[in-house]
């Protein structure tokens, strides 16, 4: 606690995220050094930060500090022995790091997963096939927001992959809204929780591209599944030291848009896992680092005539088992979303058993997990 006392200063005064903390740390050596300049009056630093130095004490930093500690939080500083050697090679790392679950996690290899929100069929699958091939070599590291990163934890949690989430704001948020349930499954299921972000610190934009260069960084490959022309996944990729670009199934569709745009600027396209070990090894490197750049799409080809099938009516037997039948056809009756309460009490079923269950069907894409716990019929 005594030299985390000086970290906690730093962010107090500072802000998470701030470009002058590295500065200060390169200059005066570490947190103490820095607030020993203030204090000293050398820090040179410009009237509006020594004025705000000089209104937080340390006694106040010492105090938050015992706070985040006592409710469960590790607190890692950059020095600390166990904060991640790969994020040290970032230009701007985080002073301090704040972790829920299992720290070991951040000594295994660690590959970043990311993707747009409009998640295609064909990318839900890539995901799965792709997550399959971490089993036992790789810890995946991304976030809860819905589409395909979503995806990515609910998979990996199935699968038994370890999971980073990369918070967007303090522990005492979650994003999204809705992601209280996810979190505490992922913390249950031995995965960890990582921000920069003081606990009270709601999210925020800035904090998302504050978000992406950590789990850009965590990791010396970063797949990106999916992603539009704008879509936030390439804030990731651009910070990504190795982003590898999942290649589109049809590059004239705009949800690939981002995808195709990243691949003519240099980033290598991932195919499997000897791409990612490609990245570790330091051979595959993007040959860009503006990975957004808007190109005009290829005209279109003319498209085929597509067969409408009729829409399969599945039964008991479509599905792994009875309870997982019950669940999905009270969803699939009802003309909107419906509670977890509200399942639960028609089925019967224990919340465990619905937690676990509900997970499943929407790995299988069958039901979607709307704001407030609520749950519907997916499309198609």
């Amino acid at each position: 606690m005594e030299k985390i006392k000086y970290y906690i200063w730093l962010l107090l005064v500072f802000g998470a995220g701030s470009a002058e903390i590295n500065t200060m740390l390169g200059r005066f050596s570490d947190a103490e050094g820095v607030y020993n300049a203030f204090r000293g009056n050398i820090a040179a630093a410009g009237a509006r930060l020594t004025e705000k130095a000089e209104s937080v004490s340390l006694e106040e930093a010492e105090k938050t500090a015992r706070r985040i500690t006592e409710s469960g939080t590790v607190i890692l500083t950059i020095n600390d022995r166990r904060y991640p050697e790969e994020l040290k090679k970032i230009p701007d790392p985080p002073c301090v790091l704040f972790a829920q679950g299992n720290i070991g996690l951040l000594k295994r290899r660690i590959v970043g997963v990311t993707g747009s929100r409009a998640m295609t069929s064909r990318i839900q699958r890539t995901i799965e096939k792709t997550l399959r091939g971490f089993v036992g070599r790789y810890t995946a590291a991304g976030s809860l927001t819905p589409g395909c990163d979503q995806m990515c934890f609910l998979t990996a949690v199935k699968l038994g992959v370890p999971f980073i989430e990369t918070a967007p704001c303090g522990l005492d948020y979650c994003y999204p809204k809705n992601g209280r349930t996810l979190r505490s499954f992922l913390l249950r299921n031995g995965g960890l929780v990582l921000t920069e972000f003081l606990p009270w610190e709601k999210p925020s934009n800035p904090g998302f591209i504050k978000r992406a260069r950590i789990a850009a960084g965590l990791s010396p490959a970063t797949i990106v599944f999916q992603a539009g022309i704008n879509s936030n996944s390439l804030v990731t990729a651009e910070k990504a030291r190795c982003p590898l670009i999942v290649p589109p199934a049809d590059m004239f569709r705009d949800e690939y848009a981002g995808n195709v745009a990243a691949i003519r600027n240099g980033a290598p396209m991932f195919f499997g896992a000897e791409d990612i070990e490609r990245a570790f090894s330091g051979e595959a490197v993007s040959r860009h680092r503006t990975l957004r750049k808007k190109e005009p799409l290829p005209e279109k080809a003319p498209e085929e005539e597509k067969v409408t099938e009729p829409k399969k009516t599945l039964s008991e037997s479509d599905f792994s088992s009875e309870k997982h039948y019950r669940i999905y056809s009270i969803v699939s009756e009802s003309s909107g979303a419906v509670s977890d309460e509200y399942i639960m009490e028609r089925t019967g079923i224990d919340r465990d058993s619905f937690e676990e269950i509900i997970l499943d069907l929407e790995i299988s894409g069958l039901i979607s997990c709307e704001p407030g716990n609520r749950y519907m019929r997916c499309p198609g």
